[in-house]
């Protein structure tokens, strides 16, 4: 009989090892933190390699099970999947995502893990924050870009611009062929959008920079408040990047405070959960562009007074020069 290699040193990355993990790193990017201690420098290299063997170990499995498309009804794709979980706690940070976005909906209520989770939410009239999409049949759950067609149909609306916060490998599913993640190429197919925003952003991280979403947030208001059409904003699982760049935009050009920002996002896809790197992004995005705003408006300001004041003299030199 063959050898099993021990398994527990890679699927016991726990919700505690995530957070652990996301504060080191927030840290480390953080040049007004105190720098790491050496045995804290040992703990971030311990968590980034167990993390990195916890999702190769992972993507092993769901590769594995790639067969389950062929599952001729429902409790046979439920019975492989939850194969495919054995062993994995529920909280980790992987399965607690993939499966979301790899088995959504009636799937992941089945075997425990997603519960009430659904792979897109909308947030206001024309924003969307969800996971990445899946374009597979998964037993009875079919491909999301149809969905997510048919949902604007129904609201007179169409995508016209979609924003994926996450490396191009997740993008790009990494590399396993089934389920398939939609692609730019499939939404352009399925409801005809054109325009589209990759901002690379490695999970659970802030890893990006105030120009970039900047311009992305503008994208955003621009397509929802001049051409009238819904965005979607999507990471790997909608629970963290895409949070981030939802939250900067409501802080921004939504004029919403980080308060009413916060609860209107929880309320509307309770299953968020942001990084602490991420929460600090976007309060600083928010702070930076308020000072942004004002600077901009006091300028406008000062412009027009000028302007008048020409205005005014220019007035008085032509009544001067009447008879």
């Amino acid at each position: 009989m063959a050898e099993v290699a021990p398994t527990s040193t890679v699927l016991d990355f726990s919700r505690e090892d995530e957070h652990r993990l996301a504060d080191l790193r927030r840290r480390v990017d953080d040049p007004q933190s105190e720098p790491l201690t050496p045995a804290e420098q040992h703990d971030l290299l311990r968590l980034e390699q167990k993390y990195a063997r916890f999702q190769e170990d992972g993507l092993r499995k769901l590769r594995e099970c790639a067969d389950m498309k062929k599952s001729p009804d429902d409790s046979s794709l439920t019975k492989s999947v939850t194969n495919l979980l054995s062993g994995v706690a529920r909280g980790a940070l992987f399965w607690g995502s993939l499966i979301g976005t790899a088995a959504p909906g009636y799937l992941g209520k089945k075997i425990g893990v997603t519960d009430d989770y659904k792979h897109w939410n909308w947030i206001t009239d024309h924003l969307i924050l969800g996971a990445l999409p899946v374009v597979s049949q998964v037993g009875a759950s079919g491909n999301h870009l149809e969905m997510i067609r048919e949902q604007c149909a129904e609201r007179g609306v169409k995508v016209g611009l979609v924003v994926s916060a996450l490396t191009a490998d997740e993008l790009n599913g990494f590399g396993v062929v089934f389920p398939r993640f939609a692609s730019h190429e499939d939404w352009q197919a399925h409801l005809g959008v054109r325009r589209f925003e990759l901002v690379e952003i490695a999970d659970m991280t802030a890893r990006t920079d105030y120009a970039t979403i900047l311009r992305v947030t503008e994208k955003i208001h621009i397509v929802i408040n001049e051409a009238k059409e819904a965005v979607y904003v999507h990471c790997k699982a909608g629970k963290g990047r895409s949070w981030m760049i939802v939250m900067c935009y409501l802080c921004s050009y939504g004029r919403m405070s980080f308060d009413d920002a916060v609860n209107l996002v929880q309320l509307k896809r309770y299953q968020v959960n942001p990084s602490q790197s991420q929460i600090k992004f976007v309060k600083d995005f928010a702070q930076q562009f308020a000072a942004s705003e004002t600077a901009r408006r006091l300028l406008d300001t000062s412009e027009s007074a000028r302007q008048s004041g020409r205005a005014a003299a220019d007035e008085g030199w032509v009544e001067d020069c009447r008879p």
